[in-house]
């Protein structure tokens, strides 16, 4: 399968969260938000919590993905009527906030 890159701007703060959930789990950044894009949002999306456009200096990342997750995220666009960057920010989101409830569950 060809990859789909996808160039995508995740606010700074955002991406230095997702960097640490990831490294704790021992994952890179995208693999986790690839996972959370068919573990969370191949059933519905429903679980996405998009925000207002955030000001300030933004983190550039290559995204690549197959068809399979480009058409997921494809239909979570147009279902929630959000950009593709909008959708993969709200992912980055969900990702940092499972990792995080994961990680605390693990260490009581």
């Amino acid at each position: 399968m060809n990859d789909i890159p996808l160039t995508i701007r995740l606010p700074s703060e955002l991406n230095l969260q997702l960097a640490t959930a990831s490294k704790f789990l021992g994952l890179t950044k995208t693999n986790l938000l690839r996972a959370t894009i068919h573990h969370d949002l191949a059933r519905d999306g429903e679980n996405l919590r998009f925000t207002a456009p955030v000001s300030g200096k933004k983190h550039r990342l290559v995204f690549n993905v197959n068809r399979l997750t480009f058409e997921i995220l494809e239909n979570i666009s147009a279902r929630h009527g959000q950009t593709m960057n909008a959708v993969i920010v709200a992912v980055a989101m969900l990702a940092v906030e499972l990792s995080a409830t994961w990680l605390r569950s693990v260490s009581e």
